[in-house]
């Protein structure tokens, strides 16, 4: 399963890099962009647009990765518990019934 999701996570990344290669091509004119005080000089739209999807793209792995971490930590966590609770069931069940022997 995990390597059907990674094949088609890959099959993803590699059509959203060809479209947006096709958008870089098909938009080369030079274009001036006004962000109300910004002002950016006439540029190819398409590299504009390439380089705000690469900026978003880190900004979210940026912003994600202590959530992500946090994550990580309390599945060790909860993978380390459950370790402990199944030897302690495993020790719980050797010990003989008080009407034994």
């Amino acid at each position: 399963m995990k390597t059907a999701i990674r094949v088609l996570l890959t099959l993803l990344g590699l059509v959203a890099t060809l479209l947006l290669i096709a958008l870089v091509t098909l938009n080369a004119d030079p274009t001036r962009v006004q962000l109300g005080v910004f002002d950016i000089p006439a540029y190819p739209i398409g590299r504009l647009l390439a380089g705000a999807l690469g900026a978003g793209s880190v900004l979210g792995v940026v912003v994600s990765a202590p959530f992500l971490a946090r994550s990580v930590r309390a599945r060790r966590r909860l993978s380390r518990q459950v370790t402990e609770l199944d030897q302690e069931v495993r020790d719980l069940r050797t010990l003989p019934l008080r009407g034994d022997g």
